[in-house]
């Protein structure tokens, strides 16, 4: 089946048939698309719109959902005129931002509150520690979540309206007590040995407690770059809680990239059994050529050295609709694991 952009405004849906795609999501961003459409398309005056790509076919049928971004005429040679739209995800919503500050607050607690009054879901995975002090100044929503989601060493992914906090860890974890995906026989996989570490930097946690004595707790691996965390505290207790928190978010990972030609069902978020191991998708690219209409699929995988066993549910997100042009979620979901 030969992809389509769904575009929604004024009460009509204009579809549009797409000649080449390329669609990601990868942590830590909006998903994103881009779609050549063929010229003569009513492309014009869509831009803000919601919009419904939706590319593959089958059992691995395919959508994102976002609005129009931009879009652009092409022009030189009349195989390539045409139309160029851009679209960004369901939760580019979160573009702007808004000042806020927390005290001794759960990961979840900040996330919420963030996420809600967009009208998006949010899930976060178990992280028990309350964070000290946690503030958003001038950044945007998004920005201000993906920096909560590296400051307790977690993943960000988008999933339609809804924003995920994900212990990789623990997602495989969780994996292992359903039937995993496997993926066989990629076209390349290139492993990238050298792990690539969150959290391996060692901080010192120091005060003076109320007798005057000075103490001085260490969080991290030996051998990291020292750092300081900003905070003096004052007691030894609560400067050991910190560092405790500091060493749960460790993950040391490593990484590959895979590629794939045909229709490969996979997202941001999702575990995989590639290779023989099981690896947590961090990011993925899917294409579409023009002419041919080849699909190719390049998706970049992450492992722990840690799996943590969990038994938590994870609630499947709502279904996204829209309300007065903008794309929510159906029904309240504020997920804490």
């Amino acid at each position: 089946m030969k992809p389509s952009l769904d575009v929604y405004g004024r009460g009509l849906m204009s579809r549009l048939s797409v000649d080449s795609l390329t669609a990601s999501s990868e942590e830590g961003k909006h998903d994103q698309f881009s779609a050549y459409v063929s010229q003569g398309a009513p492309v014009t005056g869509m831009q803000g719109l919601p919009c419904v790509l939706t590319w593959g076919s089958g059992l691995a049928t395919q959508s994102m959902i976002g609005y129009v971004d931009t879009v652009s005429e092409m022009t030189g040679e009349e195989a390539l005129s045409g139309w160029a739209v851009i679209g960004l995800g369901a939760t580019s919503k979160m573009r702007s931002g808004t000042a806020r500050s927390f005290r001794r607050s759960t990961p979840f607690l900040i996330a919420s509150n963030i996420v809600l009054p967009h009208r998006l879901g949010v899930m976060v995975d178990q992280y028990i520690y309350p964070l000290d002090a946690f503030m958003q100044t001038s950044e945007s929503d998004w920005a201000a979540l993906g920096r909560l989601a590296d400051t307790i060493g977690m993943s960000l992914i988008a999933d339609g309206t809804t924003a995920m906090l994900v212990d990789v860890r623990r997602a495989i974890g969780r994996a292992a007590l359903r039937p995993i995906k496997h993926i066989w026989e990629p076209d390349s996989f290139v492993r990238l040995d050298t792990p690539s570490p969150v959290g391996f930097d060692t901080y010192e946690f120091t005060g003076i407690d109320r007798m005057g004595s000075s103490f001085t707790v260490r969080g991290g691996p030996e051998g990291g770059v020292k750092r300081h965390p900003g905070e003096n505290f004052s007691s030894l207790e609560e400067a050991r809680s910190a560092a405790r928190r500091w060493e749960d978010r460790q993950r040391f990972m490593k990484r590959a990239m895979a590629t794939f030609s045909g229709q490969v069902s996979v997202k941001a978020g999702d575990v995989l059994m590639v290779e023989g191991e099981t690896w947590y998708v961090a990011g993925v690219r899917h294409t579409v050529a023009l002419g041919s209409q080849k699909q190719t699929v390049q998706i970049e995988l992450h492992q722990t050295e840690e799996k943590r066993p969990s038994s938590a549910y994870v609630p499947p997100p709502p279904t996204s609709v829209q309300r007065n042009g903008v794309w929510v979620s159906s029904q309240s979901y504020a997920v804490a694991l």
